[in-house]
């Protein structure tokens, strides 16, 4: 068994496609996609796909934003410079922490976004 896919519900769906492409640098795969589903890929890792809450079945929770997704990036402080300036929903500033240096953001359906550089990693 191999894990491959996180699923994010989005009552935004245009709006939270460009915070994961343009942020995050993930990609389209517009042959797996649809205007209810989206499919996005990463340089390395699973995939991404943001599913709009209008395509749940009845009886399925529609509230976004219960994640956490965590992504490891070489400069925590640059990409927070960056995000602020560009008005990204900040939670907490960079900080120090046995694992190494963190902030956290959130994206537009409100779901956490942890940027970190591992202690002794780049």
């Amino acid at each position: 068994m191999n894990f491959m896919i996180i699923t994010l519900y989005a009552r935004e769906m245009q709006k939270t496609v460009a915070f994961y492409t343009d942020r995050l640098g993930f990609t389209v795969d517009a042959q797996q996609s649809s205007p209810n589903f989206t499919m996005l890929r990463p340089k390395q890792g699973p995939l991404l796909a943001l599913e709009s809450v209008d395509s749940l079945p009845v009886g399925h929770a529609k509230e976004p934003g219960a994640m956490e997704l965590g992504f490891a990036v070489e400069n925590v402080d640059a990409i927070f410079e960056q995000w602020r300036a560009d008005g990204v929903a900040i939670v907490s500033a960079p900080e120090n922490h046995p694992f190494g240096r963190e902030f956290l953001a959130k994206d537009p359906e409100g779901n956490y976004v942890s940027v970190f550089t591992l202690a002794g990693r780049p």
